[in-house]
């Protein structure tokens, strides 16, 4: 099964509240919609990935188009990051965390950043054989252990969801792009049915949590229960780091 696809007043009728709870900002609709007033939230850091069987570490500058290529997403010209949902890399390819590149490279991270976590967080120059982090899409992994964390802690919440996606990663300007059904199926739907995009958005019916990933970002938001966030910060598949809540980040 997969999500179904809202009709533009029931999808209308669903995201309404968004605008509402975001009025601080007015690009919710264009990248996703950065709300709080949940108990506790973190951030997830897109993960990236490094060839271990390479050892180039003379940095070049983001020429990382090749690299992005090695899941089959296509990527920014300028920066080299992946622009949709990827699978997540195999054979070569292991997980780097950001915080293991931070002290590789001597950077403190998000040492004194305005902004969530973006590509103004990593150095300009990179080593040749690092595979940047998706920008604003959770990977084939991340996700699912995002989905398995709120599956553990509050299962009755999965069965009724809404997935928002912003006109940016939809590609559609006109309209709603809006989608309702089990969390289960939510990775069915991004593969068959969203042009490999993750949701700018997404909740349970009763609002008990709420996940946020920007499209200009390389990190996702989750907020909700303390219990939530501490699962999700103990998963040994998600690296996740404290930012300050600030709605109006991009004004």
């Amino acid at each position: 099964m997969t999500m179904l696809k809202l009709s533009q007043g029931d999808a209308a009728d669903k995201i309404a509240w968004l605008a509402d709870a975001a009025a601080s900002t007015s690009h919710g609709a264009v990248v996703g919609y950065d709300i709080s007033g949940w108990d506790d939230s973190v951030w997830v850091l897109h993960s990236m990935y490094k060839d271990v069987e390479s050892s180039a570490d003379a940095p070049n500058k983001r020429p990382r188009t090749l690299l992005g290529e090695a899941t089959g997403s296509p990527v920014d010209l300028s920066t080299g990051i992946p622009l949709e949902y990827s699978p997540t890399p195999v054979e070569k390819w292991t997980r780097l965390p950001w915080s293991e590149l931070a002290c590789r490279l001597n950077f403190e991270l998000g040492a004194g950043m305005s902004n969530p976590p973006s590509d103004s967080w990593l150095p300009p120059a990179l080593p040749a054989n690092i595979l940047a982090p998706n920008e604003g899409q959770l990977n084939e992994k991340d996700l699912q252990s995002v989905v398995d964390a709120v599956k553990t802690i509050l299962p009755e919440t999965t069965e009724e969801c809404i997935a928002f996606f912003a006109a940016l990663p939809a590609q559609e300007f006109d309209s709603a792009t809006v989608y309702s059904g089990s969390l289960n199926d939510l990775q069915q739907l991004v593969r068959t049915e969203t042009g490999h995009a993750t949701p700018s958005n997404i909740w349970p019916i009763d609002r008990t949590w709420f996940i946020y990933t920007d499209w200009d970002l390389l990190a996702t938001k989750i907020s909700g229960p303390v219990e939530l966030i501490n699962a999700i910060e103990a998963s040994p598949e998600l690296e996740t780091i404290r930012w300050p809540v600030k709605p109006n980040h991009m004004e």
